[in-house]
């Protein structure tokens, strides 16, 4: 499975096993017919290793980049990197700060959007659907759909908890135990704003969240995390609630850090693809690192 960068009419995949460079491209393109894709080559919009190159047989190596340049098809904001695609769904990483779809008619860049003017480059009449959310200052590994039925079933995979989540995080402060299980009742006010409560009450949500120390310095922990439930600003919240809020995020009480953002990154995904029942693990790295330098 490889990760490749979009950005604007500019592409770089590289290449995990040899191939053949046609062969490759229509997995990068899984919509494109193969006359579009050598239209591409003879444009010059091609290139292998810094040179241009037109032969659609021509041998790709492991190591080897491929980088497509000056595809006009593309149009609006690309920016974004692609873990997986094929013709049923996409799965990209969505970087910090940009919500994953508009509240408004006033927002108009967010990942759908990327994802959509993304895809609109084969057929501008394509749709994504969305399946799950991130918080816009929450990093990583979002699924999109590109069918109806498609989106339907894999939310049903998600609300009957057959897609296995983990998510990293910087908190601040430095858990006495190894690992922990966090079960409270989240409400939601008409402002947003979730409230953690021990007891339930007819508008709260059991949420369930589980946690394991990676490592520390002293002053802010790694955690890895799972949910077993996904609710609005849950492990936010929850972290917040045992005294380890997360870094960067000032709403639900981090005070000691001035992170560039809120250090919460979804990791990993797991999930049956609903089409060919093959079982996907999709991760993506964080970049959490320089909090402890």
């Amino acid at each position: 499975m490889s990760e490749y960068l979009v950005t604007g009419d500019y592409m770089k995949y590289f290449v995990t096993e040899n191939g053949i460079l046609i062969e490759k491209l229509k997995t990068i393109y899984p919509d494109y017919s193969v006359n579009k894709l050598r239209n591409m080559l003879s444009n010059n919009c091609i290139y292998l290793d810094n040179e241009v190159v037109h032969k659609a047989k021509k041998p790709i190596h492991k190591g080897d980049i491929i980088e497509i340049k000056n595809n006009k098809n593309i149009g609006g904001k690309i920016n974004f990197r692609v873990i997986f695609e094929d013709k049923y769904l996409i799965v990209v990483n969505k970087p910090s700060k940009l919500l994953s779809v508009s509240t408004n008619k006033l927002e108009r860049d967010t990942m759908h959007s990327r994802v959509l003017n993304y895809v609109r480059r084969a057929d501008i009449k394509k749709w994504i659907w969305i399946v799950h959310r991130l918080d816009r200052e929450t990093s990583g590994v979002m699924v999109f759909a590109k069918s109806k039925n498609v989106k339907i079933a894999l939310q049903e995979m998600f609300a009957n908890n057959l897609v296995k989540r983990i998510y990293y995080a910087i908190v601040e402060g430095v858990p006495t135990r190894v690992k922990g299980r966090i079960e409270s009742y989240l409400h939601e006010s008409k402002n947003l704003f979730v409230r953690e409560l021990k007891k339930p009450n007819h508008k709260s949500k059991k949420a369930i969240t589980c946690w394991k120390k990676i490592e520390d310095n002293g002053d802010f922990s790694l955690l890895q995390i799972s949910i077993e439930t996904g609710k609005r600003h849950q492990i936010r919240v929850q972290m917040s609630g045992i005294g380890f809020p997360i870094v960067g995020d000032k709403k639900y009480g981090n005070t000691k850090n001035k992170f560039y953002r809120m250090a919460l990154h979804a990791g990993e995904l797991e999930l049956i693809h609903p089409i060919t029942n093959e079982k996907l693990k999709f991760t993506c790295e964080h970049n959490f690192k320089k909090i402890y330098d």
